[in-house]
C-alpha cells in the first residue's frame, strides 16, 4: 500500500525529516487526504489539523518518509530558493510562528481557483481505481499535488498562481526551510503558545497591540478572517480587494498586523455608527 502524505508548516516539515531520519524503514501509513482532492471547498484550519494529526502519528510511530517525499528536501535547491527561506526562518525566529504566513483562507484569484482546480482533476484521476492501487509514480505524483495544492490555498488568494512552477516555488522555500533547520537544528523557531492555540491566543494578541477584536462565533467551513470582516462591517469583495492591496506592500508578519489594524478600524467605525 501506497502513502498518501500532506506536510504541513515548517515545524511540521521539520518534525517529519527529524523523525525519518533515526526510524527503521517500515511500510508508511496511509493518511486520508480525499477531502484535498475532492472539488469540495475545504477550509484551511482543517488541513493544518489534519497535517498536525498526521505529523504527530508519524512521529510518534517511527515511520519512514517514502523516497520521493525525501526527494523535495534533498533536492539542489537555488539560492534564491535558499535566501527566501533563510529570510522568513528569521522572521519567524524574531517574531514568532503565529501569523508569520499572512492571513489564511481568503478566496482564490481566478488564476489560482483555475489551477487549484487543475491539480484536484489530475488527484481524481490518479486515484480513480482506489489509493491502493496507485503505483509508485502514481503516488509520489499525487503527494506532490496534494502539497502543492495546500500551497495555493495559501498563497493564491493575494497573487495569482497560474502554473505549477508558481505553486512549486512557495513549496519549495517551505521544504528548504525545513531542510535548513535539519541541518542546523539551531534555525529553529521557538515553540509559540500562540500558534499552537491560535482561537484562545487571537483576542490577547489584539489587546496587545491595543486593537479591539470583533467578536464572533468561529464556524469550521469559514475562513475566520472573513468572518472577523463580517463582524467589523466589511462586505467581503470589500475586505479580500483591501486585503490584497496591503499584500502587494506588504508580507508575513507584517501583512498579518496591516489586516488586523484594517478590521480594528472598521469595527471601530461600526461601533461607532450604531452609537
Amino acid at each position: 500500500m501506497l502513502s498518501i502524505t500532506q506536510l504541513g508548516g515548517t515545524r511540521g516539515l521539520a518534525a517529519y525529516l527529524a523523525t525519518s531520519r533515526s526510524s527503521v524503514a517500515a511500510t508508511p501509513a496511509v493518511t486520508t487526504a480525499s477531502a484535498a482532492a475532492s472539488g469540495e471547498k475545504v477550509s484551511l484550519s482543517a488541513a493544518a489539523m489534519a497535517a498536525q494529526q498526521g505529523e504527530a502519528a508519524a512521529k510518534s510511530a517511527g515511520i519512514a518518509l517514502p523516497q520521493s517525499v525525501r526527494d523535495w528536501f534533498d533536492k539542489d535547491f537555488s539560492e534564491a530558493v535558499l535566501s527566501e527561506a533563510r529570510s522568513r526562518l528569521a522572521a519567524i525566529r524574531e517574531v514568532g510562528r503565529f501569523g508569520a504566513e499572512g492571513p489564511l483562507g481568503l478566496p482564490l484569484l481566478p488564476e489560482s481557483q483555475a489551477l487549484l482546480d487543475d491539480f484536484r482533476a489530475e488527484m481524481r484521476s490518479l486515484s480513480a481505481g482506489g489509493h491502493a492501487a496507485m503505483d509508485e509514480n502514481a503516488s509520489a505524483r499525487y503527494n506532490l499535488l496534494l502539497n502543492l495544492s495546500m500551497r495555493v490555498q495559501m498563497q493564491g488568494w493575494r497573487t495569482p498562481m497560474a502554473s505549477e512552477a508558481d505553486a512549486q516555488h512557495e513549496f519549495d522555500v517551505a521544504n528548504a526551510m525545513a531542510a535548513l533547520v535539519r541541518d542546523d537544528p539551531t534555525l529553529a523557531p521557538p515553540v509559540d503558545p500562540a500558534a499552537e492555540a491560535p482561537l484562545e491566543s487571537w483576542p490577547q494578541r489584539w489587546q496587545a497591540a491595543g486593537l479591539e477584536m470583533p467578536s464572533f462565533e468561529p464556524l469550521a467551513t469559514r475562513s475566520l478572517w472573513l468572518q472577523m470582516a463580517d463582524a467589523a462591517g466589511f462586505a467581503e469583495s470589500e475586505f479580500v480587494t483591501a486585503a490584497r492591496e496591503l499584500a502587494s506592500r506588504f508580507d508575513g508578519h507584517a501583512l498579518t498586523r496591516q489586516v488586523e489594524q484594517l478590521i480594528a478600524e472598521r469595527y471601530a467605525q461600526t461601533l461607532a455608527a450604531a452609537g
